[in-house]
């Protein structure tokens, strides 16, 4: 899946940061993970391309693409900011862990986001040089450039949480 990148306007995915590059990520389940995500699904195929045959059944047990159950999504939340921090790129990841699917998969739910509905304040940083599957922060920030993006994550939560009035 491509995460940050253009759309047929050529305008970059929305709320991806400066510093953020369009990339790319598998949201097939690694290995090791299959067995245990086929077992809470009972579908097999996690780990394959041929659990493509699983979208329509996966479509059903998620709020993204459409609704579950009783419930219809809404991805507007005028007063609420949100910030995601996912792994673009390693410094250090070994098969068959890394890289897995986070960053796809939340892609799924960032991409429902534009200007016209969206959190108060809304970005997703492709954070490089992530230490193992979801180590963003001891990663690096690619807007400031700072490692490790812990302080700029800490400081953009300060920064941004807004006590209820």
């Amino acid at each position: 899946m491509a995460i940050c990148g253009t759309n047929q306007q050529g305008q970059k995915q929305y709320g991806c940061t400066n510093g953020t590059n369009l990339w790319y990520d598998d949201v097939i389940y690694v290995p090791t993970y299959n067995q245990t995500v086929s077992g809470w699904t009972g579908l097999a195929g996690c780990a394959s391309s041929s659990g493509q045959g699983n979208l329509p059944a996966w479509k059903t047990m998620g709020i993204v693409d459409g609704s579950s159950g009783t419930a219809s999504p809404v991805f507007n939340y005028p007063a609420t900011s949100m910030h995601g921090w996912v792994c673009a790129a390693y410094q250090s990841c070994t098969y068959p862990h890394c890289p897995n699917n986070s960053a796809s998969q939340g892609n799924y739910y960032y991409e429902q986001f534009s200007s016209s509905q969206t959190p108060q304040n809304f970005a997703l940083t492709g954070v490089l040089q992530c230490q193992q599957e979801e180590g963003v922060s001891q990663g690096k920030d690619p807007d400031s450039g700072i490692t490790p993006a812990l302080g700029v994550i800490e400081k953009d939560m300060e920064t941004h949480c807004i006590p209820p009035q």
